[in-house]
C-alpha cells in the first residue's frame, strides 16, 4: 500500500470518511498548526469486511453495489481511501502542517496501536459509516482502541468546532497529572478557556482537597477559568461540568 513521507509524526489520525473522523480531523491540524506538531494520517482497509461475508462495505464505502471479487472490493476501498487521504492532504498543507500518509490492509485496532507507538495523539471520530444515523453509538473498534491505548485520544462527533474551551477531570492521579500537563500546554499555545472539575474520592475534608487540587493546578501554571470540587459520583460530576 502506497505512503507518503513528510517526517516523523506527533498526531496520528485514522481516516473512514465519516462525519466524526472527519471532525476530528479538523481539531487535530488545529492542534498541530498551534502546537508545532506534524500529523500522520492512515486509512486502513479493514481485513474483516474483507474476508468477511457480512455487507458492511456497502455502509463504509456509501454504495449499494456488489463487487464481482474480493480484489475488486479491494480495488473500491484503495480508491476510497485515496480520496481521504488527498482531502487530509490538502487540509494540512491549507494549514502550513506537515503530513505523512499511508494506506495500510489489516487490522484496525492493530495497525492504529502499532502506528501511535511514536505519536502523542490517536485522533479517532466515535464511530464509521456503517452506524452515521446514531449518534449515541459508539464504534467497535473506537471502544476497543480507547481501552487499549496509552496516549491521549482526540474524539471527532458529528459536527466540527474548533477548540476554544477544555473540561479537565483531574484526580491527581499519574494520567490525571498528564493531562493537566497538556491543559496548560493548550491554554498557553491556543488561548483556550479551561474548567476543572474534581472529586474528592480520599477521606480529606471538601475544603482540604479543593485546597490541595488548587495547589496543584496553581503549581502545574495551569490559569483556571473555573474549578468545581464535588463529592458526587465521578461520571455524574464530569456529565454536568460539561453540560
Amino acid at each position: 500500500m502506497p505512503e507518503n513521507e513528510a517526517g516523523n509524526s506527533g498526531i496520528l489520525i485514522g481516516l473512514d470518511g465519516s462525519r466524526p473522523s472527519k471532525s476530528a480531523a479538523k481539531c487535530a491540524v488545529q492542534l498541530a498548526q498551534n502546537l508545532n506538531l506534524t500529523i500522520h494520517g492512515i486509512f486502513i482497509i479493514d481485513e474483516t469486511i474483507i474476508m468477511g461475508p457480512y455487507e458492511y462495505y456497502k455502509a463504509e464505502l456509501g454504495i449499494d453495489e456488489t463487487p464481482a471479487s474480493q480484489a475488486e472490493l479491494v480495488q473500491w476501498f484503495e480508491i476510497f481511501g485515496e480520496r481521504e487521504i488527498h482531502w487530509l492532504e490538502n487540509l494540512c498543507h491549507t494549514a502550513h502542517v506537515p503530513v505523512k500518509t499511508s494506506l495500510l490492509f489489516g487490522g484496525v485496532t492493530e495497525s492504529i496501536l502499532d502506528n501511535a507507538v511514536e505519536s502523542q495523539f490517536i485522533v479517532l471520530g466515535r464511530r464509521g459509516n456503517n452506524h452515521s444515523s446514531d449518534e449515541r453509538h459508539l464504534g467497535q473498534y473506537f471502544q476497543t482502541i480507547v481501552h487499549r491505548a496509552r496516549i491521549p485520544i482526540l474524539v471527532g462527533g458529528n459536527h466540527h468546532r474548533y477548540i476554544e474551551q477544555i473540561l479537565l477531570a483531574y484526580d491527581g492521579s499519574p494520567a490525571a497529572q498528564s493531562a493537566l500537563e497538556w491543559a496548560v500546554r493548550f491554554q498557553r499555545t491556543m488561548h483556550c478557556q479551561v474548567s476543572v472539575v474534581t472529586v474528592n474520592e480520599n477521606s480529606d475534608s471538601s475544603q482540604q482537597w479543593r485546597t490541595h487540587v488548587e495547589q496543584e493546578l496553581l503549581n502545574a501554571g495551569l490559569e483556571t477559568r473555573k474549578l468545581s470540587a464535588s463529592l458526587a459520583d465521578p461520571v455524574e460530576a464530569i456529565l454536568a461540568a460539561a453540560s
